[in-house]
């Protein structure tokens, strides 16, 4: 009985937005609450990644968002928070999702790798080496990064969700 009693202390101890949000089969669920996911986005500095994590917190989700810049911090943050983070560097994705499962209490529902780099527009050739091993560097490696940090931190979690 003290272990059912103990499982149930710390189910109340989870915050809300932690605990798993799978929809009951054959329909939905009417309470906003019970939709709401906790989401880690990277590339929140500016573009597409602030508004993806401004649109979810108007919605009502728990976000933590990371960017290379210090513009990462948004404007005006709804319920959500914004880290450095360099998505080619793997002790700053550390410090990343170090400060992503303490600012949320658990391991994010969704990722959303969004950092993203381009280089000018040119031929093939005039494209300097430096340059396309920048734009390698983080569309490949940063997302490899970004997911391998995570992975290794549900396996050890006890989340049961599929990924």
């Amino acid at each position: 009985m003290l272990g059912k009693a103990s499982s149930l202390l710390s189910m109340e101890t989870t915050p809300a937005h932690c605990k798993s949000r799978n929809r009951p089969s054959g329909g939905t669920s009417d309470s906003p609450e019970a939709m709401t996911k906790s989401i880690a986005i990277t590339g929140t500095s500016r573009g597409l990644g602030q508004a993806l994590a401004e649109r979810f917190e108007e919605l009502g989700h728990k976000v933590v968002g990371g960017g290379r810049t210090e513009a990462a911090q948004l404007s005006e943050p709804v319920s959500g928070r914004y880290f450095k983070l360099d998505v080619t560097d793997a002790d700053s994705q550390q410090r990343w999702w170090d400060s992503v499962e303490s600012e949320l209490g658990c391991l994010p529902h969704i990722v959303i790798v969004n950092a993203a780099l381009i280089n000018e527009s040119a031929p093939l050739w005039e494209v300097p080496v430096e340059e396309f091993r920048k734009v390698v560097d983080v569309n490949i490696n940063g997302v490899f990064l970004t997911f391998h940090q995570f992975l290794n931190r549900w396996m050890r979690s006890d989340r049961k969700e599929s990924v």
